[in-house]
């Protein structure tokens, strides 16, 4: 089953230990998918950003901080704040 499988997150956002496993995806070793999505939105320039699964928000800050009007949507309402 693949990380992004609707069923599988529903599933791991219903509890603590769910939501713990699918935010360790973003730490770790390696690339971290923040930094890449933040290059990428430098090299596109665009004025405005729609966030679909803004989470915390971790990278929904670091975005507004790159553009004029960022705008997220979260459905968990355990991972939302």
């Amino acid at each position: 089953m693949r990380a992004d499988d609707p069923a599988l997150v529903r599933e791991q956002d219903a509890t603590e230990e769910g939501l713990r496993a699918r935010a360790a995806i973003y730490g770790g070793v390696g690339v971290d998918a923040r930094d890449t999505v933040l290059v990428e939105l430098r090299r596109l320039a665009p004025r405005r950003v729609l966030e679909v699964g803004c989470g915390w928000g971790e990278l929904a800050e670091r975005i507004a901080r790159e553009v004029a009007t960022k705008s997220g949507l979260q459905q968990s309402a355990a991972r939302g704040s």
